[in-house]
């Protein structure tokens, strides 16, 4: 089974995804990569946050 994940938009940080530390550090994510979110046969280009909780 797939975890599913909510998405919120943050306002002042836009096409970005921020995450907690540790789920990347759990996952091994890299916030240096590009990162996509693909939404069917479209992907968009995102910046990739780590929260600093």
């Amino acid at each position: 089974m797939n975890p599913k994940y909510k998405i919120i938009p943050d306002l002042q940080a836009q096409d970005c995804l921020t995450i907690h530390p540790n789920t990347a550090k759990q996952k091994n994510i890299s916030a240096l990569k590009k990162w996509f979110l693909r939404f069917g046969i479209q992907a968009l280009e995102i910046k990739l946050k780590i929260s600093s909780i």
